[in-house]
């Protein structure tokens, strides 16, 4: 008799647990169905931020437990001005993105079109010229553009005291100070040969020239 009783008992008790949990679980996935009603983006200008939102409002973002993050990278890459970016979701209904646009290093001309050189290796159309960029003659490389400034950077030269950069096809580089003074740099050991050259012109007896040949190893001639 009372292994019946026991026997009715734990069948009640599954019986009411099945049901709970059924109705449980239809409410509780409703629950957790959230859509997400606000991106908020930041990090650069106005327009590209809305043109962003624009974009990434026509993914499939119905819930936000099932978006992926790595949905919006091709989207926001698009953005040539974007160095990186980081997104976090904010329950129940919001995506936080947080872009970081890329140093602008130099600018060029091509087609009659302006454009920015950025540092993530990308060309940003530009409608007008940037004073405070060098320009570039001729036709490198964006990694060789990249190259150059990393090694400016490693020497005593100042970037932004650069006014323009022109480039040859054999691979080398002559640099215009803002100052009005052309280094003509060598195809190799550039960065040994720009501290060279900062050496002697930041003596006090370096007389002022126009030009400064390095093209030659080992050699180092200044005129005018």
């Amino acid at each position: 008799m009372m292994r019946q009783r026991i026997g009715k008992t734990v069948f009640v008790y599954l019986f009411l647990f099945a049901i709970l949990t059924t109705i449980n679980n239809k409410n509780f996935h409703k629950f957790l169905n959230f859509k997400v009603i606000n991106l908020e983006i930041q990090g650069l200008d106005y327009e590209t931020n809305k043109y962003l939102i624009k974009e990434i409002s026509k993914i499939d973002l119905n819930n936000i437990l099932k978006v992926n993050i790595n949905i919006f990278k091709k989207t926001i890459e698009s953005v040539n001005l974007v160095q990186q970016f980081n997104a976090f979701k904010k329950y129940p209904s919001t995506i936080n993105i947080n872009l970081e646009q890329t140093e602008l290093i130099a600018q060029l001309k091509f087609d009659n079109n302006f454009y920015l050189v950025g540092a993530n290796g990308k060309l940003i159309s530009s409608p007008s010229t940037n004073r405070e960029l060098p320009f570039i003659f001729g036709k490198p490389e964006i990694n060789q553009i990249i190259r150059l400034k990393s090694l400016i950077d490693k020497s005593s030269f100042k970037y932004v005291d650069i006014q323009n950069l022109f480039f040859y096809k054999s691979g080398r580089w002559d640099i215009e100070t803002k100052s009005g003074l052309i280094i003509k740099l060598p195809e190799t050991n550039i960065k040994q040969v720009l501290v060279n050259i900062f050496d002697i012109i930041s003596n006090k007896d370096f007389i002022i020239k126009k030009y400064i040949d390095a093209r030659v190893s080992n050699q180092i001639i200044l005129y005018e």
